[in-house]
């Protein structure tokens, strides 16, 4: 009996070490990893590198292995620890920390090291290996895949002695699920964080209960059911316990919780801060339990206005699409919807580098973050881009966006943006970047001419926006273009640094000024490509767009659109002169559109500036 009890005893001393575990790894429980790998016969090599500054001082008591069982040719596992990655002159794995051979036991089989090591700051490569002898050529046989990872980028460390003969990163197998066992000092049993709430998520109309989402984070070996958390504003201490299940512990493991904050009265702004205090009705154990943040309670929030920008041509057949969601858009939302159309490969090719390479076309960016069809959006329906485009809309704006344009000459227009944001931003993200944009441009010949694949399709016929492709030829000859972008202050998706200070006081309207040159802007006087025709000047189709970036993520937060004023007032301060030739002498003050004095000179056929002087014949 004496040896049962002992027996007994020293099964649930070890089973309480491995309950204490605590699992560490760039797998989170998020989804099922799947299996993936080179389809080869071969022998494999698959760490994670560990260098995060918490496992300092842990100890690595064992690894947790996701193990193919269907792979049922793989043999000779091993699991091991290294301070670096090498190969020896046979180009086999030689770690040097610890090793051990372990037996699959399930889809995740639990490997445990003779003596646990402690983790320093150099942090190290935790691994697995294990050799494929054969595979079958069916697609089928799980021997072909025998690793187990998830979708991810970056993470996973392989080496192979056929396909990947020197250790490297490759993104196409995913992210290995490889986890820690962790245990030692500064593990918890129950222990959860919160992290800060966005920037534009904690906000509130004044009067108005609002719902703010927090993220808690999981530190414990026990996954966490339920929190109790208090909530501290003005003084004023709530309570609050939510249930959230989280079902395996993993560290880092995050769940969304919301925390509701009281109305107030007045607008201004308010510091909150939460904590959670309890952890499974037990204490919360966690070395940062806390968090504090400013939220402004605002009387009038400020109006987001999705940018939309689309990749279009004249070539490309289903770019009417893109089209018609743009007109609808304009027509549907006449004040709030922002339109862009950069053009590639026609006449209206005039911006070289854009904000976005899209690999096919037409193509279309929500807010420089949400790729979507010009059309259909995200949610293949008629018209869906409105939904997104609604969506986006009702994402916070972290600053209201006013613009204003004027021509200072022929060739010169000042833009002016005021950006007034609704809480301070000591180190300010926020950029400006300007484009202009013209419409009712057309032009002869076949590269102002539409390609269009809509035309004689019955199926579109039943679409209030796309019918009228229908009965249009299938290439479109007289097309009118709108919303081209034709100049732009920066290339790509940069942004002006001197748009706007780096420090940001909240409610303080901050004004910045951009002057475009349109001098040798060809769509400013023409747009056609015809010499015998007349030219038209397009300057009155000239508008402005404004848009606020989040540098952080290159994510347009808000946008606005403009006309430009003082066009004509500009017309009527230049006298006309339709003489073919004039000649020019010393006391003349004429000045062609770049600045420079014409001295003894002809004038040809042209602008000229005259400073209230004659001109002599």
């Amino acid at each position: 009996m004496k040896k049962l009890l002992l027996v007994l005893s020293m099964f649930m001393a070890a089973w309480t070490v491995q309950a204490d575990d605590l699992l560490y790894g760039l797998y989170q429980g998020n989804g099922t990893p799947t299996a993936r790998g080179t389809k080869k016969a071969e022998t494999y090599d698959v760490a994670i590198h560990l260098s995060d500054p918490f496992l300092v001082g842990k100890e690595v008591r064992g690894l947790r292995i996701p193990i193919n069982t269907g792979a049922t040719n793989a043999t000779n596992y091993v699991a091991w620890l290294s301070s670096a990655l090498t190969l020896d002159s046979d180009k086999k794995n030689v770690p040097n920390i610890r090793s051990v051979s372990f037996t699959p036991s399930g889809s995740w089989t639990d490997v445990t090291f003779d003596e646990p090591y402690v983790i320093t700051e150099e942090g190290l490569y935790a691994g697995y290996s294990f050799e494929v002898p054969s595979v079958s050529t069916t697609t089928s046989d799980a021997n072909q895949t025998p690793l187990m990872c998830f979708d991810g980028s970056e993470g996973l460390y392989i080496h192979t002695s056929r396909t990947y003969r020197k250790w490297q990163t490759t993104a196409s197998l995913g992210t290995s699920a490889l986890l820690l066992r962790l245990g030692g000092e500064g593990i918890h049993q129950r222990a959860a964080s919160l992290q800060l709430p966005d920037d534009l998520a904690a906000y509130a109309s004044v009067g108005k209960q609002t719902s703010v989402s927090l993220t808690v984070t999981s530190h414990g070996t026990e996954a966490i059911k339920n929190i109790n958390y208090i909530m501290v504003m003005d003084g004023d201490t709530i309570k609050k316990r939510v249930s959230t299940s989280f079902g395996t512990a993993y560290y880092g493991q995050q769940k969304t919780i919301k925390a509701t904050i009281p109305a107030v009265k007045t607008p201004g702004t308010r510091n909150i801060t939460l904590r959670i205090t309890m952890v499974n009705s037990f204490e919360n154990e966690d070395e940062q339990p806390s968090v504090s943040f400013e939220m402004p309670f605002l009387s009038e929030l400020p109006k987001h206005k999705p940018l939309m920008e689309e990749y279009t041509g004249a070539w490309c057949q289903y770019c009417p699409l893109g089209t018609a969601a743009m007109e609808a858009m304009t027509k549907l939302h006449p004040d709030d919807f922002v339109g862009i159309a950069y053009h590639d490969g026609d006449e209206m090719a005039a911006i070289l580098s854009k904000p976005a390479n899209p690999s096919g076309y037409p193509a279309a960016y929500l807010d420089r973050v949400l790729a979507v069809s010009p059309f259909y959006g995200t949610g293949g329906t008629s018209l869906g881009i409105e939904n997104d485009w609604k969506t986006r809309q009702a994402i916070m704006a972290p600053a209201a966006l006013a613009l204003e344009a004027v021509w200072t000459s022929p060739t010169t227009i000042d833009v002016t943006a005021t950006a007034t944001f609704i809480r301070n931003f000591p180190n300010n993200p926020y950029r400006l970047t300007y484009v202009l944009v013209a419409d009712d441009l057309y032009g002869k010949g076949r590269y102002w001419s539409q390609q269009n694949a809509l035309s004689g399709n019955t199926s579109y016929s039943s679409d209030p926006y796309l019918s009228p492709w229908v009965s249009l030829p299938g290439v479109v000859i007289d097309m009118h273009f709108n919303d081209v972008a034709i100049q732009t202050s920066c290339a790509g998706d940069a942004v002006l640094d001197n748009s706007l200070p780096d420090a940001i006081v909240e409610n303080t309207p901050y004004a910045h000024t951009y002057t475009f040159d349109v001098a040798d802007n060809k769509f400013t006087q023409t747009c056609l490509n015809n010499p015998a025709q007349e030219p038209i000047d397009n300057r009155a189709n000239i508008r402005v767009v404004a848009i606020l970036v989040d540098t952080r993520t290159g994510e347009a937060v808000n946008a606005e659109k403009a006309n430009i004023d003082g066009l004509q007032e500009v017309i009527d301060g230049i006298e006309g002169i339709h003489n073919s030739q004039f000649i020019i002498h010393n006391e003349d003050a004429v000045y062609d559109l770049s600045g420079r004095k014409i001295v003894n000179s002809k004038l040809l056929r042209g602008i000229y500036i005259k400073d209230n002087k004659k001109i002599m014949k």
